[in-house]
This record gives structure tokens, sequence and C-alpha cells, in this order.
């Protein structure tokens, strides 16, 4: 058994929680600094220390360090950590699929109901428990792509990772197609030239000069890609999640967010695909399936499956250790 080289969250948005470290250290030492002053002002704080009935410096630092300790590792406990473990899977026949997932702040956009972002969840939730018998891989894109989940026939844990696509997976904003096209394709063997197939899911709308080399590389690959664009041509303000307020650009107008299937359509023709405007998630999961299985299959047997392997258990005894660690310095 082979242990790939990176370590992952499951929750990621719950490391945010880690922020509340800077203001609550800095309580301490506020309250620190005021019991020293108080003490100071009672006289001689070596001969008044004795006579008081309050833990010694050290003992309660140590307390509070044990308490924001626990802290942390409940917080890495929630955020799900752990690591891609490869294996043998079992004999069966499939191919590889890697799911292109546009989480750019134009996906938050609400010209489709609930949101763009959230339908493309939709999408997953309702395809991945059919592809049982393939491997996937997930990765995410705005104006940069990244692997978020290299291939694997644990589709549970695949589903897990749908769970936290957000916008602020990615740093960079925008939409580049041709990223998110190069990183799920080097994902998959570039050495087969069949047994497999990406599924790009976003509204399209990209400034990419470099969309027609990736295309001519997908070709040579053989690579299928389908397109699914979500949107609408009227389109639809991008609100903010910080502020909830329409996003402006330089001239102070509201941004409005277009579905580009121009784009989706030459990707999925060059490729040997298909291009479907996603209006229904579960009638289109049905559809994707059906073109998924028309795609020639390989035997699974012997080659490399992902297991996505839990590793919180260490944190939640981490975080109880330093519990009883804190109530113990307080005596």
């Amino acid at each position: 058994m082979h242990v790939l080289a990176f370590i992952q969250f499951a929750q990621p948005q719950w490391l945010w929680l880690l922020l509340l470290l800077l203001p609550f250290t800095a309580l301490l030492y506020i309250e620190w600094r005021r019991r020293k002053r108080i003490q100071q002002q009672l006289g001689n704080s070596q001969l008044i220390a004795p006579l008081l009935a309050t833990p010694s410096a050290t003992r309660w630092w140590a307390k509070h360090m044990a308490i924001l300790l626990a802290f942390v590792n409940a917080v890495l406990a929630l955020a799900q950590p752990g690591r891609w473990v490869a294996e043998h899977g079992a004999k069966k026949q499939g191919i590889d699929v890697v799911w292109a997932i546009d989480v750019s702040r134009s996906m938050l956009s609400a010209d489709v109901t609930p949101n763009r972002l959230l339908q493309a969840k939709q999408l997953l939730q309702n395809t991945l428990p059919q592809l049982t018998k393939h491997r996937v891989g997930l990765v995410v894109f705005a104006g940069e792509a990244l692997l978020q989940m290299p291939l694997t026939a644990d589709v549970a844990a695949a589903q897990l990772f749908v769970n936290s696509l957000s916008p602020q997976m990615v740093n960079l904003q925008g939409t580049q197609l041709s990223s998110a096209l190069r990183v799920a394709d080097n994902a998959l063997n570039v050495q087969e030239k069949n047994y497999k197939a990406i599924v790009l899911v976003t509204d399209g709308e990209t400034h990419d000069d470099n969309l027609t080399s990736t295309i001519q590389q997908l070709k040579e690959h053989g690579t299928v890609v389908f397109c699914y664009g979500i949107g609408t041509e009227t389109g639809s303000t991008i609100i903010d999640a910080a502020t909830n307020a329409p996003i402006v650009d330089a001239n102070g107008q509201p941004v409005v967010s277009k579905l580009n299937e121009i784009a989706l359509r030459q990707i999925a023709e060059s490729t040997g695909g298909a291009y479907q405007m996603l209006t229904n998630p579960e009638a289109d999961a049905r559809s994707l399936v059906d073109a998924l299985q028309q795609i020639p299959q390989k035997w699974l047997n012997g080659s490399v499956g992902n297991r996505f392997e839990h590793q919180y258990q260490i944190f939640v005894l981490l975080s109880i250790v330093c519990l009883l660690l804190a109530w113990w310095l307080q005596w």
C-alpha cells in the first residue's frame, strides 16, 4: 500500500475559526497585565503572592495555553483532516472521470434556483452515487485551478468533498477554463487514448487566450469533455458574500454575469463530448451517466484507486487531554 504525498481537509471552511486565536491571545495578555498591575499595587509581589489564592504565573499561563490548544485541536477535528491512501481496487470495468467545478464568485449568481453553485452541487450529488464502478476525481477552479481530489474509487469520500465547495477554495478569482481543463487532463492517464472523461460545470464566462491550444491537447490525449452550462442569457448580478451587496465594476456599475455557451459548445464538440444547459440536476444526472456508459471501459483490476483515510480522531483525543490538563492546572 502506498501513501500519497499530501494531506487534505474534507471540511476546510472550519479552519477559519483559528483566526479567533488572535483576539483570544490578546485578551489573555490584557488580563495578565491587569492581574500583575493589581498585585503590584498591593505591595511587594513576592511577599504577597503566597497570601493570594491565585495560581503562579507559570501555572496560570499553562492553564490557558492548554485551553487554546484544546480549541485548536477541536477546530482541526471539525475540518476532518486525512490523507489519500492508494490501494488496489476490486476487479471491475469502468472509466476515469474528473469533475472540473467552477467555484468563482459568479457561480453565486441567483439567475437559477437556488444559485449556480448549489445547482452544480446538486448535479454531482445526483450523479456520484451512480458512478460506483468508476473512479472519480475533482478539480475546483476560478482564476486558477486546483486538484481537490485525485482519482478515487471511494464515491463516499467524493461526496464529502462536494459539500465543501465554495468560492473561498480558490484565492484568485475569474474563470480560466483552459487552466481547469489542463489540471483535470493531467489528473487522468495522458498515455491512454480512451477510458476517460472530464465533466466541466461552469457558467462559461472566460477571457482565455489559451483555450484553443488546450482543446487541441485534449484531442491529442483522447479526453472527452462533457460541458454543463449554468446560468441564463440575461444573467444576474454577482453578490459579494462578505457585504451581501452587488459587486460593481470600475465605473460603479453592478457586474452582470451571463451564461457563455459558445466556449462550452466548442470544447464539447471538439473533444467528442456533449454540451447541455443544466436545468434539472436529477434528469441531467441520468443522461450524464448514460453518456459516460457509452465510453469504452477498461478493467480496473490491479490499478490504483485512492481512499480518503480520516485522521480527525487523534485531534479529538488531544483536545480532551488539553481540557483535562487545564482543569487540573486550576487547582
